[in-house]
């Protein structure tokens, strides 16, 4: 005769998972069981580091979420420039205006027959304000009356004895001293913008 016993089933206690991620194949020795429908840690929530122009490997235990998003580079405001103190913002084409070192306002103009810009560069408007004289609009102000100008005529001497924060009035002289239009006068201000 045949007895067949069947073992009494014993409760199993599940654990909270602790598998490692890593580089390498490993075998654990923990007599543990775990259930299938157990949740894996393999993402946190931690920001990723900045972009970065040199590489580095990460350390991290796990790994950032598959939408993340990496802070790019950051350009600099019109105010940051104007500073030029960072040595880690970008300067966008839009902003280069804003550095001390830019030239801000340049070109040329026709005072004979009217007062015609030729080319220019933060020129808003020239006004006839007299012979062999012109008042030249900026686009934007200057911080002040305290920047850099100068033009040049190639018959005559210019100069400009006015200066407002948002123009400059120039006046051109022939050889004997009195005003007289010119055909073309080149100019050019630097200084910083308000």
């Amino acid at each position: 005769m045949t007895i067949q016993v069947t073992p009494i089933p014993r409760l199993t206690s599940l654990t909270t998972p602790a598998f490692t991620l890593g580089l390498t194949n490993a075998a654990g020795d923990a007599l543990t069981a775990v259930a299938s429908n157990s949740t894996l840690l393999a993402f946190d929530t931690t920001a990723p580091a900045s972009v970065s122009t040199a590489n580095a490997t990460g350390s991290a235990t796990v790994a950032s979420r598959r939408d993340h998003v990496h802070e790019g580079t950051v350009a600099a405001s019109a105010a940051q420039v104007t500073t030029a103190t960072s040595t880690t913002l970008f300067v966008s084409p839009g902003r280069t205006k804003y550095s001390p070192s830019a030239l801000k306002v340049w070109g040329k103009f026709e005072q004979v027959g009217g007062q015609t810009i030729l080319i220019d560069e933060g020129l808003d408007s020239i006004t006839d304000a007299g012979t062999g004289v012109s008042t030249l609009a900026f686009d934007a102000d200057f911080n002040g009356v305290n920047y850099s100008f100068a033009s040049d005529s190639s018959s005559y001497t210019t100069t400009c004895d006015t200066f407002a924060a948002g123009s400059c009035k120039v006046k051109v002289f022939n050889d004997s001293g009195s005003a007289e239009d010119s055909g073309e006068v080149s100019f050019m201000a630097t200084g910083t913008f308000a």
